[in-house]
């Protein structure tokens, strides 16, 4: 592992810089640095507050049970570090990795970042939903209009303002030059409108009923957010393949998380529904294992975890929680069961919260 070769340079940073201790995660984030985990699998997540899971992992009590970045890294037994912050743009994120090692201090970003075998990155929303108004890019979109998402998207061609694509650019640039051999992957954005979103206000549900916008419905809002994202979204598919052309590298691999949401919502609306959490923002409890799912599938194919024995960690885990938060309101024995003859952590995940759906946790 690389943190074998880190070893020295980063005990003399850490005595250097800090004298104290990783704040990046807690005990049930992983740990890290002893003897005993130096030659686990290390993951680092980065991005904004999907990645962070500490809005839509409810109750924040049980982050560690929720949160993506905490499933996969429990259920696969990796050193897991979340660098993620909330309310985070591309440009922030750019601006946290462009620190030096020395600067970056008790932090430690960078220093993870330099040792992870795999760094997973979810960003980008927050340039739509900060940046702009969603109610006015909603209603471009309804009359096949996307100048302000391809604004945010590409910049207006000035260096105040270079887009989400040119910073996204600086982030990868930046991570191979402070690690170029680890498996980076950016997961995208999926789409969180549905009929009763409020990132859709009453102005605007009253202008997209009108003659001048089509008459779109509220049943018709999904439609109306895919056309956004593919937009936002490609920008993540354009710098993959301008990379490629330019180096001849596959520098980074995209966890689509909005095509495999969209997969929910076609087979069963309102299961989709239920994978937002009620912000209409975030990932609920069952998006987030969703999220797990679709990246577990990516590092298995990539030989970066053992399917078998993840497999096995997550029935333990959600056989567990059962017993510990639902026992008053589900079947535990009967769910365990059928958890136990499951082939895949998808269909633990689907046997789970179809359990729990509606099921307030004790805890």
């Amino acid at each position: 592992m690389r943190r074998k070769i880190f070893a020295v340079l980063a005990a003399a940073l850490i005595v250097a810089c800090c004298l104290g201790v990783f704040t990046a995660c807690s005990d049930k984030e992983g740990g890290g640095g002893t003897e005993e985990t130096a030659d686990k699998t290390m993951i680092v997540y980065l991005g904004d507050s999907i990645a962070e899971g500490i809005l839509g992992a409810s109750p924040i009590s049980l982050r560690h049970e929720y949160a993506y970045a905490n499933v996969l890294g429990r259920r696969n037994d990796y050193l897991y570090y979340n660098h993620s912050v909330s309310g985070h743009l591309t440009k922030d994120l750019l601006a946290l990795l462009q620190h030096e090692v020395d600067y970056d201090g008790a932090r430690a970003l960078i220093s993870h970042v330099m040792q992870a075998d795999i760094i997973h990155v979810s960003i980008l929303g927050n340039d739509l939903l900060q940046d702009m108004s969603m109610n006015d890019v909603v209603l471009e979109a309804a009359q096949g209009k996307y100048d302000i998402i391809t604004a945010i998207a590409y910049g207006d061609g000035t260096a105040a303002k270079p887009g989400a694509y040119s910073n996204i650019k600086g982030i990868i640039a930046r991570i191979r030059e402070l690690n170029p051999s680890a498996t980076l992957i950016f997961q995208n954005v999926y789409n969180p409108l549905s009929e009763k979103s409020t990132l859709v206000d009453d102005e605007t549900c009253a202008l997209l009923d009108t003659e001048e916008y089509g008459y779109v419905k509220p049943e018709g809002f999904r439609e109306l957010g895919e056309g956004i994202l593919d937009v936002l979204n490609g920008v993540l598919d354009k710098a993959l393949q301008d990379i490629e052309a330019e180096s001849g590298k596959k520098e980074f691999i995209i966890a689509d998380a909005q095509a495999r949401f969209d997969e929910i919502f076609a087979a069963d609306h309102e299961k989709g529904k239920g994978l937002i959490y009620t912000d209409y923002i975030h990932p609920s409890n069952h998006g987030h294992a969703v999220l797990a799912d679709l990246t577990q599938s990516i590092l298995e194919e990539l030989e970066l975890a053992d399917g078998e024995a993840a497999l096995a960690n997550y029935k333990s885990m959600r056989k567990d929680l059962l017993v510990k938060c639902f026992s008053a309101s589900v079947n535990v024995a009967q769910v365990s069961a059928a958890i136990d003859e499951a082939k895949t952590c998808a269909a633990v995940t689907e046997l789970f919260f179809d359990a729990t759906r509606g099921k307030t946790p004790i805890y």
